[in-house]
């Protein structure tokens, strides 16, 4: 069954992609990741551009879909088009639309993205470039096959975080789940860093086309009208505050290096050791 780009309504784009996103849950045969995402990224086309804050109402409004087989991951992979197709470069999403997190939010990611909430398992998944921040908890295979990229979780993360990964940098502010860094090749995985520390590594998100917004530090209601100031320097003192109440934090007195495989993975001492296999 093909999808009508006539569905997307110019009057409002949130209803048209409710739409296009209905009409793939309802089709048989998707049942791979890949081959669902380029069938979205099919039906989006080179006519189907949604703006930022349209595709944060669209997730904002999932619930209806929570007794379809996969909607979940589809959902997250739904976004992923949506964002890797936009012209736009920064996006916010704020979870909890769905009534759980979503798997596969920044396939294959390009752009910078923020999730206000916990994400789901294979954040990043095959990520090739620029920047997700999670304020909260995600779920298995964070940074999974990562090429490049940089991936900050404020909270814990699953099993297997960074498998496979290939390059970029995937953060885990907090618990990091058993088999982290699960046959990496490559990157750098951080576990319990401080501001400092993450500044020291220059891997501190702020002040940069790749920092969390402004939007991180407002509540999810007020976030919709500071999309499109993502990427203006005025937002950049007020991550500094931020930044800086971070790094007032006790900061542990060493680190320790693993490298099991390429790359490197970092553990503040005092944390529990992610062993990589």
């Amino acid at each position: 069954m093909k999808t009508s780009h006539s569905k997307f309504r110019e009057d409002k784009p949130a209803d048209g992609l409710h739409a296009v996103f209905a009409s793939l849950l309802a089709q048989d045969g998707i049942g791979e990741p890949e081959a669902f995402y380029a069938k979205a990224c099919e039906c989006i086309g080179e006519t189907m551009k949604a703006e930022p804050k349209d595709i944060m109402e669209f997730s904002n409004c999932l619930k209806p879909y929570r007794s379809k087989p996969g909607a979940g991951w589809k959902a997250g992979l739904f976004i992923s088009a949506l964002i890797n197709g936009s012209g736009h470069r920064h996006f916010v999403l704020t979870a909890g639309g769905a009534g759980q997190p979503l798997d596969y939010l920044g396939f294959r990611n390009n752009k910078n993205l923020v999730v206000i909430g916990h994400a789901g398992g294979r954040l990043g998944w095959e990520m090739s470039g620029g920047s997700i921040y999670v304020d909260g908890d995600a779920g298995s295979e964070a940074g999974g096959r990562m090429i490049d990229g940089k991936i900050w979780v404020q909270g814990d993360a699953g099993e297997r975080a960074g498998c496979c990964m290939r390059g970029g940098l995937l953060h885990i502010r907090g618990k990091p789940g058993r088999e982290t860094g699960h046959q990496r090749q490559g990157g750098t995985i951080l576990v319990g860093a401080t501001a400092k520390t993450l500044q020291r590594l220059g891997a501190q998100p702020a002040g940069g086309p790749e920092s969390a917004p402004k939007a991180l530090s407002l509540p999810a209601s007020a976030v919709m009208g500071t999309i499109e100031e993502m990427a203006v320097p005025a937002h950049h003192a007020q991550m500094e505050e931020v930044t800086r109440a971070l790094a007032e934090e006790p900061a542990p007195c060493a680190m320790t290096a693993v490298r099991p495989g390429g790359g490197s993975l970092f553990v503040e001492a005092g944390m529990k050791s992610a062993k990589g296999h």
